[in-house]
């Protein structure tokens, strides 16, 4: 199966960072008091998906 995905990365300096960086130092609790509009579980992958290679 092939499959077109498409990316666009932005680099977002410093202090505009907050939730990423929140997340990358897996300081969960204050990225949900910060971003309650996110969801609460993680979203699965779906298994196709880790086959790309």
């Amino acid at each position: 199966m092939k499959v077109n995905i498409l990316l666009n990365a932005e680099h977002i300096p410093g202090k505009r960072n907050i939730l990423p960086d929140l997340l990358s130092r897996s300081q969960i609790e204050k990225f949900q008091a910060s971003a309650p509009q996110m969801d609460k579980v993680p979203t699965a992958i779906p298994g196709h998906l880790l086959l790309l290679n």
